[in-house]
């Protein structure tokens, strides 16, 4: 975990970012604070990225924004109009607060929790969310539940964890919904990012079936977050699961955008980032210099 911050040295104008590891190569930038001065955000946004080019083990980086704050979406949800679509994209996503689940459903689907071969999840993931989501989560990887990483954590007396499982239907093959959650010490995140699980359904799955199905799954989901003292999970999904979720009695907290990009973009996001604020920063000292005339 890291606080990046730039300011004036009477502490009258001041910028924060926080920066945690989300998974064994990946880390999360998030909660962008200050007084206003552009020139100590990008001094934050930069301070930050930087540090996460020179870590070699980094191959991934991302935050989380709302939508509707228009300062957000113009720097992280404009990365793409930037980068490649090979190395950057914004997912958008309800979050969503959801009862758990402790009595196991009765539906006919056959769930199973992967752990040795995550191949089919990848798979899964990168047709529902997008190759890159999969890739930044490091759904490819051998160490799906992330027992490296948790190794690191418990160093400072904290954990990280995760499990995956996929749902079928009976004599079927193709997965038809997934869920990604995790497990961790809280507080890493405001929005309680480090505890969320990641739920996706097919897109061609009939209501009745999406919600029995995501029962089932949030049942696994509730039985590994049981000690967790978080009264709800904090799920992520797409607008029609949202729908059948809420209609059960979810609620909606926000709407949520993932914006991801991998370390072949890190120098392309720096710039990208760097000509935002130069248009910024021009602003803002022409405002400077009419209220010092006016003053």
């Amino acid at each position: 975990f890291c606080l990046f911050s730039a300011g004036n040295s009477n502490g009258h104008q001041l910028a924060t970012l926080t920066l945690w590891r989300s998974t064994n190569s990946g880390w999360i930038a998030q909660h962008l604070t200050s007084t206003g001065n552009p020139f100590n955000v990008r001094a934050s946004l930069l301070g930050c990225q930087v540090h996460g080019v020179g870590l070699k083990a980094n191959l991934s980086a991302q935050n989380w924004f709302q939508p509707e704050n228009k300062y957000a979406s113009r720097i992280f949800g404009s990365i793409t109009n930037s980068l490649s679509e090979s190395h950057a994209a914004v997912n958008n996503y309800n979050y969503l607060a959801v009862k758990k689940i402790y009595q196991k459903p009765t539906g006919s689907y056959q769930i199973s929790c992967i752990a040795e071969d995550p191949s089919a999840l990848f798979s899964f993931a990168s047709k529902i969310r997008g190759n890159l989501y999969a890739v930044a989560e490091e759904l490819d990887q051998p160490d799906l539940e992330l027992e490296a990483l948790n190794d690191l954590y418990k160093r400072v007396g904290l954990h990280r964890q995760r499990r995956s499982w996929l749902a079928f239907l009976p004599g079927r093959n193709e997965p038809i919904a997934a869920a990604i959650a995790y497990s961790g010490s809280l507080g890493i995140n405001f929005s309680f990012l480090e505890n969320r699980c990641d739920l996706m359904c097919d897109a061609t799955l009939e209501n009745d079936i999406r919600a029995e199905v995501c029962t089932d799954l949030l049942c696994h989901v509730s039985q590994f977050q049981k000690t967790l003292p978080l009264g709800y999970i904090p799920v992520t999904t797409d607008d029609r699961t949202a729908m059948v979720l809420i209609a059960s009695g979810a609620s909606l907290v926000r709407s949520y955008s993932q914006s991801i990009w991998l370390r072949d973009g890190f120098q392309s996001w720096l710039q990208h980032v760097e000509a935002i604020y130069r248009r910024v920063e021009r602003r803002y000292v022409s405002q400077c210099k009419a209220t010092y005339r006016n003053g």
